[in-house]
């Protein structure tokens, strides 16, 4: 049952920021900014809908979310008008979301793997996996098929532990620089609001990895 009332809330707090970001999508003016706001919100519904347990299409998610970690390592690789600082910040930033854009491939795929072992032991997500969405694997091979994953099994768990606690440790750090832009004055409300949600995406995807 608790892993019934956390699904939901991870559920909840994916739908707000699929919200958020489709604000941002809308309420900003330059293309590239556009893009990052959309690929965000593709991911957040993708994940929202592994939190519901709905099943969503396999193939364009696993065409689109790659894509969209190559575009944020375009990102990070680009060079800015900025300053010297400026641009390692948005390299960094970059970098980090093409890495949380192939974490939620992943998480994806996990439930493909599972499926294409169909000998092996459940993956390290087993409290809450009857809960997750699986996704449609129609155009997939059959299990008989695939090849077996059983002997992969530990190392994706211990990835999946890693993963979760580098999603912990970003959380915590934007929850610190919410803190210090709060008591900062002249502060604008959407870079407090833009804060919060990569505070709560960051929190979202760690905990997914731990209990999904």
């Amino acid at each position: 049952m608790q892993y019934e009332i956390l699904h939901i809330a991870l559920g909840v707090v994916l739908l707000g920021l699929i919200i958020f970001h489709v604000a941002c999508l809308v309420g900003s003016r330059g293309i590239v900014t556009r893009i990052d706001a959309g690929i965000h919100a593709f991911m957040s519904l993708v994940m929202a809908a592994m939190a519901f347990g709905v099943a969503l299409p396999i193939l364009p998610i696993f065409a689109l979310l790659p894509s969209s970690a190559w575009w944020f390592v375009i990102r990070g690789t680009a060079r800015t008008g900025s300053s010297m600082s400026g641009q390692t910040r948005q390299r960094v930033k970059s970098f980090y979301n093409a890495a949380m854009m192939t974490a939620a491939w992943v998480m994806v795929a996990l439930p493909v793997i599972q499926k294409s072992g169909s000998s092996g032991p459940p993956l390290p997500h087993h409290h809450m996996h009857g809960r997750v969405g699986m996704p449609d694997t129609t155009g997939l091979p059959a299990p008989s098929d695939a090849p077996n994953w059983n002997l992969f099994y530990p190392l994706l768990g211990g990835l999946c532990l890693v993963a979760a606690l580098v999603f912990a440790a970003r959380s915590v750090q934007y929850c610190c620089r919410h803190t210090s832009l709060t008591r900062g004055a002249g502060t604008a409300p959407q870079q407090l609001s833009t804060t919060v949600a990569e505070m709560l995406g960051a929190g979202t995807m760690g905990l997914m990895f731990i209990f999904m």
